[in-house]
């Protein structure tokens, strides 16, 4: 089933592409939207660079706003040319701001509320915008009101300087703010591009209430939407749960005859993967490549893309391939994601380091532990570096099909590459040794970790306690547990674990003693009540389990601390026929 790859380095630009994704960086499983770009590309911004993922939690659906409609004459478009950010008349009056100058005098406010002047210094976080952005950035960031923050751009705002004043603004209520002031001078002009980058903010912020009313104020003030911002809908709803509200958005889009973008049809099969629906993720590619009418829910729309019944070609971005090769891998289709790889390499686009990382993932779900190693040369052939989540998948893979030695020099040859391993890299390798019970090496990577300054999740901690119990090494298995005990964060399923791998191996005192450090840290849950009990019983005593679970249901009964019921003066008072008829 699985496509042979053959891959012939010399067909590759080896530095970069033409045709290769400028958004390299990005993770297959992770976003799929893309910030505006700096001062210079604001004024041609493309449509798939308007996208942004927004997090929003699953809260009520908000009413649908209405853009079938028509456009009033005496209105402003921005459907035709929405990147396009004309400045305003007054663009060539005198500015207050050299456009070298990266300081401005301002009046700062003290905690007091009492105001001082200061020759303020723009932070360099935001300099490569040039010109005047970082200076007005700065003011925005120190004074709080707005009249007296913008007075010296106040008549020579362009668009695009207001798209990067909103985008820039770190708190929702402050973007919104500067936003309201923009409609409140009535001498600024607020495009579907300044509507799409306020719905990217608050949904982030997960303010759905605005949200809304942003929508019914472009329908009311007829700002169409674009690709874009169906885009960031569908990508808002999607991520937040609301999947239905966000197959309305892509309904409502194809009614317009609105064909998505590259873009957005990267986050509608981003929607369908997350929601397991592989299948469907895969139709609405092969609709959208294909250019034949995209069907939702039984509706179909004809759009673009299919010239006298022959298929257009559709040129993709690396980006694009990554998410593909991502669902097909998670749908468990290794055929199909093996020839959209080889169909990437055919098209001339360099693959990423997130393209490898995810076919070397495929293949080793897939047993193809071989092939992953062939895709690993071919990284170093086309000088595409590994990282460190491409050592962390062969290291797992690896040990998850129990070949350890060869998990362990991958975790050598990451170090040798002067990558950094991170909690992911020590985590997999730590627990491959506790579960083989290789003492030595364990305690090799856990004194590393100590140096570092790394901490040992609960998960890999209750492994050791097992690996030096099931080592027959009791002493250091209880000081390892102390050592996390005595921290004071350890959850009650970490002591339940500890207390089920002792009382497997019946040490039954050291099981006692951590059921007693767990109530002494007030973590007694029925979990570690169970696990107590189940030691007893593998111990074959059956009267201090009996006890314990008369204990438990005193204890929840009075609501009283388990020490006291646990106590031989509180059994001495059970004699009594009372309580027992209580009990």
């Amino acid at each position: 089933m699985f496509v042979k790859l053959q891959l012939d380095a010399r067909c590759f630009n080896i530095l970069s592409s033409p045709r290769t994704s400028p958004i390299t960086g990005a993770s297959v499983s992770t976003n799929t939207g893309v910030s505006l770009s700096p001062l210079e590309k604001i004024e041609t911004v493309k449509k798939r660079r308007e996208q942004s993922l927004l997090e929003i939690p699953n809260r009520r659906i908000p009413k649908k706003f209405n853009t079938d409609h028509k456009q009033t004459p005496n209105k402003p478009s921005f459907n035709k040319n929405p990147d396009r950010e004309p400045r305003s008349n007054s663009r060539n009056s005198t500015r207050v701001e050299n456009k070298k100058s990266f300081g401005v005098g301002l009046e700062r406010f003290d905690g007091n509320g009492s105001v001082d002047k200061a020759h303020t210094k723009c932070s360099k976080k935001w300099a490569y915008y040039g010109g005047c952005i970082p200076s007005i950035l700065e003011a925005l960031d120190t004074i709080k009101d707005l009249d007296e923050a913008l007075k010296p751009w106040e008549d020579t705002l362009s668009n695009k300087e207001r798209s990067i004043i909103l985008k820039e603004q770190s708190s929702w209520e402050r973007a919104l703010e500067i936003f309201e002031w923009f409609k409140r001078k009535g001498c600024y002009e607020l495009n579907v591009i300044h509507y799409n980058i306020m719905l990217r903010i608050l949904g982030r912020a997960r303010n759905w209430s605005h949200v809304e009313c942003l929508c019914n104020e472009m329908r009311i003030k007829q700002i169409l939407p674009v690709n874009s911002t169906y885009g960031t809908l569908i990508d808002v709803y999607s991520k937040g749960g609301l999947k239905e509200e966000a197959l309305h958005w892509l309904k409502k889009m194809n009614d317009r005859g609105m064909v998505p973008d590259e873009v957005t049809m990267g986050i509608v099969i981003q929607m369908y993967k997350k929601a397991g629906e592989f299948q469907k993720a895969e139709e609405f590619f092969k609709n959208w490549t294909l250019g034949e009418s995209i069907k939702h829910e039984g509706t179909s729309k004809a759009s673009a893309g299919v010239q006298n019944g022959v298929q257009v070609s559709v040129s993709l971005s690396s980006y694009t391939y990554n998410t593909l090769i991502d669902t097909y891998g998670k749908a468990g289709q290794l055929k199909e994601a093996s020839e959209t790889f080889a169909k990437m390499l055919r098209e001339g686009i360099v693959p990423t380091t997130v393209t490898f990382n995810t076919m070397i993932h495929i293949c080793g779900n897939h047993g193809q532990l071989e092939e992953a190693g062939s895709l690993m040369q071919k990284m170093e052939e086309l000088r595409c570096p590994p990282d460190t989540r491409t050592y962390n998948i062969l290291i797992s893979l690896h040990a998850k099909h129990d070949n350890i030695s060869m998990a362990a020099s991958y975790f050598k040859r990451m170090k040798e590459a002067r990558l950094v391993p991170d909690h992911v890299s020590y985590r997999t390798l730590l627990y491959a040794f506790s579960i083989r019970h290789m003492v030595s090496d364990a305690e090799d990577l856990v004194s590393e970790m100590d140096e570092k300054g790394l901490e040992i999740d609960e998960y890999t901690q209750s492994a050791l306690t097992r690996m030096y119990i099931e080592a027959g090494m009791l002493e250091k298995s209880w000081l390892w547990f102390r050592r996390f005990h005595l921290m004071g964060n350890m959850s009650s399923e970490c002591y339940s674990a500890s207390i089920d791998a002792y009382g497997e191996r019946g040490h039954i005192l050291e099981a006692e003693k951590v059921f007693m450090s767990c109530q002494e840290g007030k973590m007694l849950t029925v979990l570690v009540f169970n696990v107590m009990i189940k030691a007893y019983g593998l111990a074959q005593k059956y009267d201090k389990a009996c006890q314990l679970l008369t204990a438990w249901r005193v204890m929840v009964y009075f609501q009283i601390d388990v020490a006291i019921v646990l106590s031989y003066k509180f059994w001495l008072v059970l004699t009594c026929q009372t309580k027992q008829d209580i009990i």
